[in-house]
């Protein structure tokens, strides 16, 4: 019986080791399954990186975009002051004339009544050639035979008008300019 408790003290030894390899075995397991989630997780998060890079990435790019769009329109700000400025200086060049010649005189001229109803006849008689189909043109420089009367009056304005009996009054009130 001796022997038979050695043999039941070594199977319950084996029985024991069997358990503990049977539970080291459920431990390791475990372990791998903790393992393999936890590199599940590594995993999702290193997508969740790669995603964050991306848009910081794209966020970089638009940045870069931006700032370009931003030199752009400062250029185009400082050619447009610069034509701003041209013109500025066009227009003040063009006032300095405007007052220039404002404050030289301008020679008047009158005319006599007989001067004034000289030319009314003369540039009635040509609005009614022409309104005859003819050409008042043609009529004023003596191409058309047929413009007697227009022959007529225009030699009467010529002689009123370059007689110098007939000036009335000419005055320039600055014969400098």
């Amino acid at each position: 019986m001796l022997y038979n408790l050695g043999i039941d003290k070594a199977q319950q030894a084996v029985t024991d080791a069997q358990n503990a390899v049977n539970s080291d075995n459920s431990n390791i397991s475990n372990l791998n399954n903790q393992v393999t989630n936890a590199q599940n997780v590594v995993q999702q998060d290193q997508t969740k990186v790669d995603s964050i890079n991306k848009d910081i990435n794209a966020t970089q790019q638009t940045i870069s975009n931006l700032n370009q769009q931003v030199q752009n329109a400062s250029k185009e700000v400082s050619d447009n002051q610069q034509k701003v400025d041209s013109l500025n200086s066009q227009v003040q060049k063009a006032q300095d004339k405007v007052t220039d010649l404002s404050t030289k005189a301008v020679p008047t001229i009158s005319f006599t009544p007989e001067q004034i109803k000289a030319t009314q006849d003369l540039v009635q008689a040509l609005k009614d050639y022409e309104k005859q189909g003819n050409s008042a043109v043609n009529a004023i420089y003596g191409y058309d035979d047929n413009a007697t009367e227009i022959k007529l009056l225009k030699q009467k304005w010529s002689d009123v008008m370059t007689d110098p009996s007939k000036i009335v009054d000419w005055k320039d009130n600055n014969e400098t300019d």
